[in-house]
């Protein structure tokens, strides 16, 4: 019994013991409803109505939702402990918490395999953002290189109208043409933008993460909220 009120103490606060009999004490002999309960393997610790702490070989269907502990019977020690049953915003909360959590320890470990130090960080944007711009100024070169084209053939359009003979069914063509190429190369030089964009963004975020070293909640909640989580770029 000195076992049971050294762990109830330990776990703090005042403590009671459910038991269905008392203990019989003789010389040398103790026995009471303890030994039914080992029989068990288990018994449990848990804070009652006003608060006190009890272990019994069973938790009343009214407290088990307020936590409790599975100790072993022999030894008293922790085996297990039964955190408090969430509230429905509670609970809500922990998922979006563990999910930000694991997409979070997703990021670090991906930085962690690509990068030995912050240089590599940099050196990695650096290239990124070399190859996004190329091929932004190559999408303005062939498009300056189309509003050329375009110009001649609404030139010659004009010309052919003026002469008064009608517009050449091929050269219409060529002028549709000529205006969905354009417009097909302002949106990729558009769409180049906005990767610059999310290239910075991810890199700031890659370096953070691998100076840090670490997934906070704050940190782990801000690449859960964010528009995507970090890619395999």
């Amino acid at each position: 019994m000195n076992d049971i009120a050294t762990h109830a103490d330990r776990f703090g606060g005042r403590f009671t013991t459910r038991r269905p009999a008392a203990c019989l004490v003789a010389a040398g002999l103790m026995l009471c409803v303890i030994g039914n309960v080992h029989a068990a393997g288990f018994v449990y610790r848990y804070s009652n109505a006003q608060g006190e702490i009890e272990i019994g070989n069973s938790v009343p269907a009214g407290r088990a939702a307020a936590g409790y502990e599975v100790l072993d019977a022999d030894s008293m020690r922790v085996v297990e402990v039964v955190a408090p049953q969430l509230s429905d915003e509670e609970a809500h909360k922990q998922a979006r918490q563990d999910q930000a959590r694991a997409i979070c320890q997703t990021a670090l470990d991906r930085v962690n395999r690509m990068y030995q130090s912050d240089q590599d960080v940099h050196a990695a944007r650096a290239q990124t953002l070399k190859s996004i711009n190329t091929r932004i100024e190559n999408a303005k070169v062939n498009l300056a290189h189309l509003q050329g084209q375009k110009r001649d053939l609404e030139s010659e359009a004009a010309r052919q109208e003026r002469s008064g003979g009608g517009l050449n069914p091929g050269l219409r063509n060529s002028i549709d043409r000529a205006n969905q190429q354009i417009q097909n190369l302002e949106e990729e030089i558009e769409l180049r933008h906005q990767e610059v964009d999310d290239a910075e963004q991810r890199f700031a975020a890659d370096l953070e993460l691998f100076i840090q070293g670490t997934c906070e909640d704050r940190r782990a909640m801000r690449f859960l909220q964010a528009k995507a989580p970090l890619s395999e770029d």
